[in-house]
């Protein structure tokens, strides 16, 4: 709780136009990505041909950073 005041105190100087929960949403997105990106990859190659992806697809997806869709 202490953070998210912190947080919410600073982001004015800061001139971010954010919130603590828009940026806790954003951690949570980026945390559910990553975990998405690591079960596509153990993936095996029947179930990515079921669903249109091959290896490639993958390696580019979880490549890349989690912040990004």
């Amino acid at each position: 709780m202490i953070l998210l005041n912190w947080i919410d105190s600073i982001a004015p100087r800061l001139r971010f136009n954010f919130s603590a929960v828009q940026l806790f949403d954003a951690i949570v997105a980026g945390i559910e990505r990553q975990q998405q990106r690591r079960a596509l990859a153990r993936l095996d190659d029947h179930l990515l041909a079921d669903i249109g992806r091959n290896r490639a697809d993958v390696a580019a997806e979880c490549d890349k950073p989690f912040w990004r869709d």
